[in-house]
């Protein structure tokens, strides 16, 4: 078969003009996408790659910016300062629900939904930690209400995550826009 990834990198496939062969018992049957033949696994790599997102524009190199914010912020796990690194991760987090609001890069209006209530809830889980690492770093041991308080924040950060979690599970059982 062709290398697909070889046509990926000139620009030559397309897989919004695609139609497959299905005998599926022969795999040296072709797919035709664009112009080019290509094999059936090599469309159904292409499919994966570009299936969830939206076709017009350009939100099919999601998966590299997605992979990017991954990379950025784990970097951010090897910086010292407790205070500074939650404000980096806060302000970033803005920068990306920024970027994910004005491209809505999912066909889906549900997947965008989610992914835009998962980095509101990772701003604002950032925000707690922000708060807890003030404390962290300033030698105070919280006492009384502000203890109360402090332990509250714990409460709704695994709230959050929860809701979140409910939230992607429930998405697989609601019809799709």
């Amino acid at each position: 078969g062709e290398n697909v990834f070889r046509h990926i990198k000139k620009g030559t496939i397309s897989s919004r003009k695609n139609s497959v062969n299905h005998s599926f018992g022969d795999h040296k049957s072709k797919s035709s996408v664009g112009s080019k033949n290509i094999s059936k696994e090599a469309f159904a790599i292409l499919s994966s790659l570009e299936g969830p997102y939206k076709t017009e524009g350009q939100a099919v190199y999601w998966e590299s910016v997605l992979a990017i914010r991954r990379l950025i912020m784990t970097s951010f796990i090897f910086l010292n300062d407790l205070i500074l690194k939650y404000i980096f991760i806060s302000l970033l987090c803005v920068l990306f629900l920024i970027h994910h609001v004005v491209i809505k890069p999912y066909k889906s209006k549900k997947s965008n939904l989610i992914d835009t209530l998962s980095l509101m809830l990772i701003l604002v889980i950032a925000n707690i930690n922000y708060i807890k690492a003030c404390f962290v770093t300033s030698g105070i041991i919280p006492s009384g209400s502000i203890f109360y308080i402090l332990s509250s924040f714990d409460m709704i950060e695994n709230c959050l995550i929860l809701i979140l979690l409910s939230a992607i599970f429930l998405s697989y059982f609601l019809p799709s826009n």
